[in-house]
């Protein structure tokens, strides 16, 4: 059935857009100068001709907007796929600082926890004989490195 196969040509066109509108409408004006009616007005055929040519402006146009949407997405996309490629690297570069840096605390709370055992026995030193000033200063460096170290890591 050829109206069915021109309705689906007819939808196809309609699917491009203003483009494939305006093709659908210079055929239909190039058939219909090809066919006119038994008594044409002079004026048809300019008429026609003129509306073949605004669809071809405007299919023209349609067509460079098309390009220039087209490449300025393309910019955009490569645009944003260097932005995306710079954040993964970066987002590596955190989660690879932060492995190191949590294994660090590790690091530094069994420190700590060293430096409190010399600590508790440094004390218990110290009370046990009258210590002399420079032990008693050495315990409080001790205690104030652990604040710090536990400070760190919490």
């Amino acid at each position: 059935m050829p109206g069915k196969e021109f309705l689906d040509v007819l939808v196809k066109l309609a699917s491009l857009g203003t483009s494939g509108i305006c093709i659908f409408a210079i055929f239909w004006i190039g058939w219909l100068i090809w066919h006119p009616p038994a008594n044409p007005d002079p004026e048809r055929h300019r008429t026609l001709r003129f509306f073949m040519a605004v669809c071809v402006i405007i299919a023209l146009i349609s067509l460079v907007t098309g390009l220039k949407s087209a490449e300025f997405n393309a910019d955009a996309i490569r645009t944003l796929e260097t932005k995306n490629r710079k954040q993964t690297d970066e987002l590596k570069l955190i989660t690879e600082k932060m492995s190191r840096y949590e294994a660090g605390l590790l690091q530094n709370q069994e420190v700590a926890e060293s430096l409190s055992e010399v600590l508790k026995q440094k004390e218990v030193a110290a009370l046990e004989s009258n210590a002399p000033l420079e032990i008693r200063r050495h315990i409080k460096m001790l205690k104030s490195s652990i604040a710090r170290l536990r400070g760190a890591t919490n």
